[in-house]
């Protein structure tokens, strides 16, 4: 069993020209505008500002590149790469087979071209081999592929595992209610923040149910801190916590059935008299989750226009009218 480091006593990372990014939420011209870096006027309220790559390169400072960022090249820690914009993953191409890239709104300036040489670092929980990414792409950012076992394959860790986030999350709560303690001493209730300090450690029970969960199916670590945090901070019972986390891949990417499912219900509904009369077909509640990844997921769209032959324009107006009927019956 390897030993845990309690999370919270991790020291941050004294490498200026280590840059990490997570690309999961990001839309698209903020996540090129993070990745590239922008100049003055590239979109309304733009400025001059280095991406990850060129802070990577030379550590904070381009008058003076970091030692470690001379010897290294910089490394870049693509956090969630799966989740990248499919429009973004041709611009990454060039950076990761040459180095060579611009800053938005510097594109066919050569003064303005800039070349990486650093190391690229990313992770993701998705099968990129079975989601609509860049296969050439995919080449490049797996040359050498790290599994880490999910926690349902851990349980002689779990323990240790739990008690690393258990002690993590009560220190921050701590610190976070020492802080509030010293904004303002004059107002603040110090005995009332006293109380809500004094986090209550994980019972037996508690433990042997977060134990049992499958966290495959809520994110792993991340799901698993997000339950403890919660049963610390409110004081609910784990199985409550539990069943309100949200299933990963819900809100990113339908099945294959849902989509061929949705695909009926648009091409049904332009021949038969609409999408609602088809819709109504449908159970309730699972129009509505089904309408939610359509309207959260740019990349189902894709694939749905794609599919029966038509504009994303008119997926859209048809998941407009979607949302209409849904208000209506709601």
């Amino acid at each position: 069993m390897l030993p845990v480091t309690p999370l919270g006593a991790i020291p941050p990372l004294a490498m200026p020209w280590f840059v990490e990014l997570a690309l999961t939420g990001l839309v698209e011209q903020l996540a090129a505008a993070q990745l590239f870096g922008t100049v003055e006027g590239a979109f309304t309220g733009a400025r001059e500002r280095e991406g990850v790559f060129a802070r990577a390169m030379h550590g904070g400072d381009r008058r003076k590149p970091h030692a470690g960022a001379q010897v290294t090249g910089g490394i870049v820690f693509l956090d969630e790469i799966g989740d990248l914009p499919p429009s973004l993953q041709p611009q990454l191409l060039p950076v990761l087979s040459g180095g060579a890239f611009y800053p938005l709104g510097a594109e066919g300036h050569p003064d303005k071209k800039l070349v990486y040489r650093g190391n690229v670092i990313s992770a993701t929980w998705r099968d990129l081999a079975q989601e609509d990414f860049r296969a050439d792409l995919m080449f490049r950012v797996a040359g050498t592929v790290i599994r880490i076992p999910s926690l349902n394959e851990r349980h002689e860790d779990f323990p240790e595992i739990l008690d690393a986030i258990e002690r993590g999350v009560t220190n921050s709560i701590k610190e976070k209610i020492e802080s509030l303690k010293f904004a303002d001493p004059m107002t603040m209730d110090r005995e009332s923040l006293d109380r809500i300090g004094a986090v209550s450690p994980l019972s037996t029970q508690d433990r042997a149910s977060l134990k049992g969960t499958d966290w495959d199916a809520y994110g792993n670590i991340r799901g698993l801190r997000r339950a403890v945090e919660a049963v610390l901070i409110s004081g609910l019972p784990v199985q409550e916590v539990i069943e309100q986390l949200k299933p990963i891949g819900n809100d990113r990417t339908a099945t294959r059935a849902d989509e061929e499912l949705l695909a009926d219900l648009l091409s049904g509904g332009s021949a038969r008299g609409g999408l609602a009369a088809h819709v109504r077909q449908v159970e309730h509640e699972r129009r509505l989750a089904l309408q939610d990844r359509l309207r959260t997921d740019p990349l189902a769209v894709q694939k749905l226009a794609k599919k029966l032959n038509v504009s994303e324009k008119e997926v859209k107006k048809q998941l407009h009218s979607l949302s209409r009927r849904r208000l209506a019956d709601d």
